[in-house]
């Protein structure tokens, strides 16, 4: 019987429950008065033509830039806030409030370099200058730096022990970390100063969840949402704990008002799109991907949850793409070479899919499932041998594998080794009793050797499987192989 080979479907999971980690406010600071005069005007000296010099900008005019930066950066209109806080530092190369200011949007900008200069430039000119090591803090977490980014956190409360938000991160990191206990008592800390601030609730929630405790954490969330009904990311983590306690329904209704409140917000339509998935509704969770794509089109993950939805719609050629992407982006990701690997031998590529098998067996050199895939793309092409030695290497890994004894059974048969491949199907049925395939070739090999009786019992209850799993075409052959006995 021809080996059929099928792309399996993964299971979705939540992305991980996200914590929202609050960028820390500042105030709006005056300029500090200088003695410095303003410039004048000079004269050149070495002609007739009198050359003017621009004034410097005076102290209100620097201010000014200042100001308006505050308020372009509060606009959400970020170049306008970047233009002015350059005029302003060109004026005043030291100002340290421009240049805190600056960091900030620079990190709204995704210019993390540019960011950790101006952090740090302001730190080494006020050392205890609490807001700008809570902000570059929180910047190292962003650069993966948990370790400095904790001592920036401690250092920055431990100057301004009511600086809420830092509070929020330490509790966050701490959570990272696996400090699930001193995490809280942040959290509980920052809602004791500020009992309106959403975002101690929603991370304080996060972190109950991470100890089981979803009651717990709804209580939070629902908090959250209570103080704070526009507040995007609390509906995003009460959808998730929704999904958690299997309430699906108010799960997806609170990632649609997450999506309401912020547009563009990616994790509310990938989290969307992984629930819609796992509820079945793929075309829906395509299209939730397809957003998370336009708006972070950089996503490795994104693309591989698209390619499995695709080729769960039938959508092949669409479905490679995306897995070709997967794999640009990240080449460090042995359960999508596993699954491209799948999709072309499902295409009956299966060079192409022994290649990618490689390649996730070399990430990962336990890896039993696309070892056992590489067995079967073997097996098709009649590279027997080397399949019984993927296919065995595949039981060596996990000898509770029956698909891996019933394909090397399979490569027993095409050697013609029947005590081995009898010795395998008998192994997988011990493993699967409802493995139609297994019977069948247990069955045919007893038929060969005479074995009538055994073959017949084997063979019909093959046909009573392969009918009761809708495999027509195994049902007629094994219904002529019984009229052969």
């Amino acid at each position: 019987m021809q080996i059929q080979l099928k792309l399996q479907r993964s299971v979705f999971l939540l992305a991980a429950f996200g914590c929202v980690f609050p960028v820390v406010g500042s105030t709006l600071p005056v300029l500090a008065e200088s003695d410095a005069a303003a410039a004048t005007s000079t004269e050149s000296k070495s002609a007739e033509v009198k050359i003017i010099e621009p004034a410097a900008p005076t102290r209100s005019q620097v201010q000014n830039f200042f100001n308006n930066a505050e308020k372009n950066a509060t606009k959400g209109k970020y170049t306008d806030a970047l233009a002015d806080y350059n005029r302003a530092l060109q004026a005043d190369p030291q100002y340290v409030q421009a240049l805190l200011g600056r960091g900030v949007l620079s990190v709204k900008l995704g210019d993390r370099t540019s960011a950790l200069a101006d952090l740090t430039r302001v730190i080494q000119a006020d050392p205890k200058n609490a807001l700008a090591l809570a902000h570059r803090g929180r910047l190292y977490y962003e650069l993966g730096n948990i370790s400095a980014a904790l001592t920036d956190t401690d250092q920055a409360l431990a100057l301004d022990p009511n600086l809420v938000p830092a509070l929020v991160n330490r509790g966050f990191l701490q959570t990272v970390i696996g400090q699930s206990k001193p995490a809280i008592q942040d959290f509980n800390q920052a809602v004791g100063k500020q009992p309106k601030y959403a975002a101690a609730f929603v991370n304080r929630g996060y972190t109950r969840s991470t100890e089981a405790d979803l009651k717990s954490a709804l209580a939070d969330l629902n908090q959250a949402i209570s103080v704070n009904k526009k507040y995007a990311p609390a509906y995003l983590n009460r959808g998730v704990i929704y999904e958690k306690l299997q309430q699906r329904e108010a799960a997806l209704k609170d990632f649609g008002q997450a999506l309401a409140l912020q547009a563009d917000y990616v994790e509310a339509f990938y989290n969307r799109a992984l629930l819609q998935a796992d509820m079945g509704r793929f075309s829906d969770a395509a299209m939730d991907l397809d957003q998370v794509i336009r708006l972070a089109p950089e996503r490795s993950d994104a693309y591989f949850r698209r390619a499995q939805l695709l080729v769960l719609l039938g959508d092949l050629p669409a479905a490679m793409q995306d897995f070709d992407k997967t794999l640009s982006l990240n080449a460090n990701q042995p359960l999508a070479y596993k699954q491209r690997g799948d999709l072309r031998a499902q295409l009956q590529n299966y060079q192409g899919a022994i290649q990618d098998y490689n390649q996730a067996v070399a990430l990962n050199p336990n890896y039993a499932a696309a070892i056992i895939g590489r067995g079967q793309a073997n097996l098709s092409i009649g590279a027997a041998i080397n399949a019984v030695g993927d296919l065995t290497q595949a039981i060596e890994l996990d000898r509770s594998n029956a698909v891996a004894f019933e394909k090397r059974g399979q490569a027993h048969v095409m050697l013609r080794d029947a005590r081995s491949a009898l010795a395998d199907f008998s192994q997988a049925l011990e493993l699967n009793p409802q493995s139609a395939d297994a019977f069948y070739f247990r069955g045919a090999i007893q038929s060969a050797l005479g074995q009538r009786q055994a073959a017949k019992i084997d063979l019909t209850q093959a046909a009573n499987l392969y009918r009761q799993q809708n495999q027509g075409e195994g049902y007629r052959k094994t219904l002529a192989q019984i009229s052969n006995l």
